[in-house]
């Protein structure tokens, strides 16, 4: 029996359909509708129809079909290659979706992709075929980014979401221990430097109340001082002028050798 659903459909209504059509068949029908989906230039997410029943039960009876349906759902073209002489071969577009799957694989766990690194992973010859399977991953919405032909990089902005593999659930564990991890010990570190700076708030606080009561005590001892002098000097003033006024209060007065008597004559 043969299942076919028109390539020109959207990828989500695609995927929706051969889900739909999966409800109805099973077994060697089945096989076919995953086939057609695999090969369905629009649909890149898998998940939904590996997660079907009638599609897990290929497990048993289409083996290396359903193997190659995981792997183009959350594996890589280094994962198909691996297992190659046991899968079924793939189409050139197959070929093609399951490098762009892989790319956004890389993408997403790196936000500076090097020319070397990619092609080696997507076993591509040339700088010139890597910028070609870029170009048609971006065009597709899968990545999006720059190239940097210079430098050999590119440079990730975004990538879309893959289908989350057995593996992939301890992986995002991990990462989530350790980012609880870090937080908890960037959490600390805050603490602590918030303890140190309340504290030099306090300490520039007592500091300055410090300086200030020195600064009231030197001016009000500069004040004190200044008002002892003038006080000194005015009684210096009464001093003199009694001792001058001392000698216009007695006009008549005189030493004793400056007195004078009058002649006598001899008798």
């Amino acid at each position: 029996m043969s299942v076919k659903l028109s390539e020109a459909t959207g990828g989500q209504a695609a995927l929706i359909g051969f889900v739909t059509l999966a409800n109805q068949h099973k077994g060697a029908a089945c096989a076919e509708i995953v086939k057609q989906a695999l090969a369905h230039d629009k649909i890149y997410v898998f998940g939904e129809l590996l997660g079907h029943e009638n599609v897990q039960a290929l497990e048993s009876t289409h083996k290396p079909l359903h193997d190659l349906l995981k792997i183009f759902a959350y594996g890589t073209y280094t994962d198909y290659k691996a297992q190659q002489d046991e899968l079924p071969e793939l189409s050139n577009l197959e070929t093609t979706k399951l490098k762009q799957l892989s790319l956004v694989s890389l993408a997403a766990n790196s936000s500076v992709l090097e020319y070397k690194q990619m092609m080696n992973e997507l076993s591509l010859d040339t700088p010139r075929a890597l910028e070609d399977l870029i170009l048609k991953t971006v065009f597709a919405g899968l990545v999006e980014g720059q190239l940097d032909q210079q430098k050999g990089v590119f440079e990730v902005q975004f990538a879309m979401g893959r289908d989350i593999g057995p593996n992939d659930v301890d992986i995002m564990l991990a990462k989530l221990k350790d980012w609880l991890e870090h937080s908890t010990t960037l959490k600390e570190e805050l603490k602590t430097h918030q303890t140190r700076a309340n504290a030099k708030v306090v300490s520039d606080s007592k500091l300055e109340e410090v300086i200030t009561n020195k600064r009231a005590a030197l001016i009000k001892e500069v004040n004190n001082d200044k008002h002892s002098k003038r006080h000194i000097g005015a009684m210096s003033g009464l001093g003199g002028d009694s001792k001058r006024g001392g000698s216009r209060g007695h006009p008549g007065a005189m030493g004793v050798g400056a007195m004078k008597f009058p002649r006598m004559g001899h008798r």
